[in-house]
């Protein structure tokens, strides 16, 4: 279906319609979580969902703000809101903005729905709590439909804007399919459309089942879509920020801005770009420590996919680089429970197995609801020989997390080979068909459940298995997990 890049003749004009909130207070979490539900809407296609925000209406037509990513494609799009009813979306008034990945949609109904209000985003800051909303889209991991709603903190509001209007970075947990979903403050106003996130690319460490979280989220602010408005003479009903609200003249923030630049390049895999974007945050703020954690994280990109035994020189020099920037994050954040999961397994990578589990315990300590720090222990266990012992932790991270978490896969499998080492054959094989149906589209699993049908004699079976991984191993560029699946494939047959 074509676009047009104009909207309908009810949005035509030169400035925002003002319509003044009134001073908002601070809410309670779940009060802003009620004001999500009421406003966030999913937005559905042919090839995939996200999330949208209404703003606006003007008769029986509706406006609903969203990333431009979600609906830039040529598709029947349909909108679901919070009462379950479905509209089709008018594409021929869709407006795409250039440069900024935002678009504006529209639908009709005579059902009277509520509207987000919206504050003013020049006025966030470092250290302020704001929240996510948005609905994950249905795969292999979801398959119920439900709507989220995250807390978190906001670590940069950049002054300058980064690609595609990316300027505010927030540590909330989002999930593919909450992009364009709305950004709230604690007054439960809109500051922010959320686009991009740390789900969107996940790192894999020296272990193909334990992942390292980038952490952080790129939203787009509010006062951004204004300015798009008033740049495209376009004219919205919108319930604007108040007049103690405005906005303000802010000062440029040099941390904010690198801070957002590394965040923006480490989640596009531009590693070295972000290796210095986060040096350039240290030099503005030396007390920034999770800028030292950020660019441990972009130096760990560098690194690339380890194997467990480590003899490159480079690569180990490199590890202990990492090591120095996490310990230097923990020193300015001895609260920081990712920071310590995530030095645990540097640690674990560069032999240092003491340290690493000292490290891994300390996680708990500070969030012992974390599932990833419970995985992780239980990983050292088993890879320390101890199967047995690493059940307890591997059944709690499971326990504890969700199949909304798309690392919960690598859970299953660890806990597999930890059975299998124990002789529970049956329960090794549950759960590595388990972390199959979780990520149908990941070698290492198909490849562990080939060496376990490999075990059982199940000759057929493992060739099945082990051809699907070298397979989706050679398309996915991963040599080595190929040519080991080729040589047990030539084993299994006895060549």
């Amino acid at each position: 279906m074509k676009y047009s890049y104009s909207l309908a003749l009810a949005l035509l004009g030169t400035v925002p319609a003002l319509v003044r909130a009134e001073v908002t207070q601070a809410l309670t979490s779940p009060q802003v979580a009620a004001i999500a539900e009421q406003v966030t809407v999913r937005i559905e296609g042919s090839n995939g969902s996200g999330s949208g925000i209404l703003i606006a209406h003007a008769g029986n037509t509706y406006y609903a703000l969203t990333s431009k990513h979600v609906v830039e494609n040529p598709d029947e799009y349909n909108l679901v809101l919070a009462d379950d009813k479905r509209y089709a979306i008018n594409s021929s008034n869709t407006k795409i903005f250039a440069d900024v990945d935002l678009a504006l949609v529209e639908f009709t109904s005579t059902q009277a729905y509520p509207l987000a209000k919206l504050g003013n985003s020049d006025q966030v800051q470092r250290g302020m709590t704001v929240y996510v909303a948005g609905w994950p889209y249905q795969g292999t991991a979801i398959t119920n439909t439900t709507s989220v709603f995250q807390p978190g903190i906001v670590a940069a509001n950049a002054k300058k804007q980064q690609a595609d209007g990316y300027a505010l970075i927030y540590n909330n947990n989002t999930l593919p399919g909450m992009s364009g979903g709305p950004v709230f403050n604690e007054s439960g106003e809109l500051i922010a459309v959320h686009g991009r996130g740390e789900t969107d690319r996940l790192e894999k460490t020296a272990n193909p089942s334990v992942y390292i979280k980038v952490g952080y989220n790129l939203g787009i602010p509010i006062n951004t879509f204004l300015q798009l408005l008033a740049k495209n003479n376009l004219k919205l009903s919108l319930a604007l920020p108040s007049p103690s609200n405005t906005p303000s003249d802010r000062p440029a923030s040099a941390l904010d801005d690198f801070f957002a630049q590394g965040t923006a390049q480490l989640l596009k895999k531009e590693y070295r770009a972000a290796e210095e974007s986060f040096t350039q945050a240290i030099a503005a703020d030396p007390m920034a420590g999770d800028a030292y954690r950020q660019r441990a994280q972009a130096r760990f990109g560098l690194v690339g996919n380890l194997s467990t035994e480590l003899s490159d020189a480079v690569n180990q020099a490199k590890l202990q680089a990492i090591e120095v920037d996490l310990t230097e994050a923990l020193q300015l954040n001895a609260k920081d429970a990712r920071a310590y999961a995530f030095r645990a397994s540097t640690r674990w990578s560069l032999k240092d197995k003491k340290g690493a589990t000292a490290d891994i315990n300390q996680s708990l300590v500070v969030n012992p609801q974390a599932y990833e720090a419970h995985g992780i222990k239980g990983f050292f266990l088993l890879e320390g020989g101890n199967p047995k012992a690493s059940l307890e932790p591997l059944t709690q991270a499971i326990s504890l997390s969700s199949a909304s978490d798309q690392d919960q896969w690598a859970l299953f499998a660890n806990r597999s080979g930890a059975y299998w080492a124990l002789g529970d054959q049956q329960a090794a094989l549950q759960d590595v068909s388990t972390a199959i149906r979780l990520v149908p589209e990941e070698p290492v699993v198909y490849y562990q459940r080939g060496i376990f049908r490999l075990g059982l004699r199940d000759r057929e079976g493992a060739i099945a298995d082990l051809q699907k991984a070298a397979d989706l191993a050679l398309s996915q560029g991963r040599t080595v997990l190929y040519q080991r699946a080729l040589k047990f494939i030539q084993d299994a047959k006895g060549g």
